[in-house]
């Protein structure tokens, strides 16, 4: 089946693709250094309104913590048992640090995710505007609004 619309993401952890059908969205992508998963998700019960959020990712934390804690522990040996800075301890640890610096630099910036929710309210669907198609986003969303409206308004259900 040909798709309405595509619409592709690539981030720090991943890259996914959506390609909007008629009555679903198929997910595919992979996570960096793990899986690679394909999903469908039903349009039928999800909201057509949606949520803004702008996240950063986790490996920022994590990257700042490793150089904070690297910097005190160098300056715990270089002051308080009176290694010499160019030992091993000193910069394997400094080596570390710069390693965390280097990783909160590039997850630094805050990324927008439009989230879809079930009816229900649970959380339905996501999408991320980053990657070279970012600015193909808003004009995914309206399609992806158009087909859920029909998907809802074509539901015996209802």
């Amino acid at each position: 089946m040909e798709p309405i619309a595509t619409y592709s993401e690539k981030r720090f952890d991943g890259r996914r693709v959506f390609n909007l059908l008629p009555d679903s969205v198929l997910i595919s992508g992979s996570t960096t250094f793990r899986a690679e998963f394909q999903c469908r998700v039903p349009l039928k019960g999800l909201d057509q309104h949606y949520d803004t959020i702008w996240l950063r990712n986790p490996l920022f934390g994590a990257g700042l913590g490793l150089f904070g804690v690297s910097l005190l522990v160098n300056v715990t040996l270089i002051s308080g048992f009176h290694m010499d800075w160019a030992s091993k301890p000193p910069i394997l640890t400094a080596c570390a640090g710069m390693w965390g610096f280097a990783l909160s630099l590039a997850t630094l910036r805050k990324v927008e995710f439009v989230c879809f929710r079930s009816l229900a309210g649970a959380s339905g669907l996501d999408l991320a505007r980053s990657g070279p198609q970012k600015e193909k986003l808003d004009t995914f969303v309206a399609s992806l609004i158009r087909q859920i409206e029909e998907s809802n308004r074509n539901d015996p259900a209802k």
